[in-house]
């Protein structure tokens, strides 16, 4: 039979870890479990909640440049340089992608179940820091999700010895991160990543939905008009910019040229 006395140990020290939280360590747990917690869902979508300490250092560190307005390529690049082995394959890289899948695909799950207006400060946590507040309000679930998102396809597709602007000018990462867009079909190109690093099924229902809702858009780079994806010509130099016309590009390039030109070295491999 169990010792009480021993139980009852345990349970103090559960209490005593729990209150050591840090306010945001305790606003990540509270994400990362939404999930296990939704009688609905019942799923962590492959993550464990309790991070490894690397981990939470790296997330800590990003929310706090998002949480202090740092732009997310050089706040990306700073974490490049204090974490460099979450960007590589391993430990701390797997259980950074686990995390924020996790945590994106939570938000997508409570934003479909309860709708944007019932987020509030009070419901998602008060605070990244003990200085900066992020208030998480309802239009900004979009802009958080898509700042997650965008992280996530860069810590899939980066390579060892490339920088964060050469993994982010490659065609690959920069169609997805086009398809996060929220002005053409963002949800539905954001559904679609975390559909394919989830294990879990969680998020079926709601990409078949949304694909049968949105179509695969995108706009012209010039006009900005937005069209089927799949009408839309690419620059067939540095493969990213699109345009709805010929008319468009001719109209365009004066402008584009010396940023083509600029990503096109970005896209060279490293020597």
């Amino acid at each position: 039979m169990p010792s009480r006395k021993r139980s009852k140990g345990r349970e103090r020290k559960a209490r005593q870890n729990e209150s050591n939280l840090s306010r945001p360590q305790k606003t990540l747990k509270e994400w990362l479990t939404w999930g296990e917690r939704n009688k609905k869902i019942n799923c962590n979508h492959g993550c464990v909640a309790t991070t490894a300490t690397r981990c939470e250092q790296f997330l800590e560190s990003f929310f706090s440049g998002m949480a202090h307005g740092v732009e997310l390529l050089d706040n990306m690049t700073i974490l490049l340089t204090t974490f460099p082995d979450v960007f590589t394959e391993g430990e701390s890289h797997q259980n950074a992608v686990t995390t924020l899948s996790c945590l994106a695909t939570n938000m997508m799950l409570f934003a479909s179940e309860y709708g944007n207006k019932a987020l509030s400060v009070s419901s998602l946590g008060p605070a990244i820091d003990d200085k900066v507040d992020l208030e998480f309000k309802a239009d900004s679930l979009s802009s958080l999700c898509l700042n997650i998102t965008t992280t996530l396809c860069i810590l899939v597709h980066f390579e060892s010895g490339q920088d964060i602007e050469h993994t982010f000018y490659q065609p690959k990462v920069a169609g997805k991160l086009m398809s996060f867009n929220p002005q053409t079909s963002g949800r539905r190109g954001v559904l679609k990543l975390l559909s394919r690093l989830n294990p879990c099924s969680c998020l079926k229902e709601l990409y078949t939905e949304t694909k049968k809702m949105h179509e695969k858009l995108c706009y012209c780079s010039h006009c900005k008009s937005i069209k089927k994806r799949s009408s839309l010509m690419v620059c067939g130099d540095c493969r990213i910019e699109n345009y709805c016309s010929k008319e468009c590009q001719t109209a365009a390039w004066s402008d584009h040229q010396s940023e083509c030109k600029r990503i096109i070295d970005f896209q060279k491999p490293e020597v």
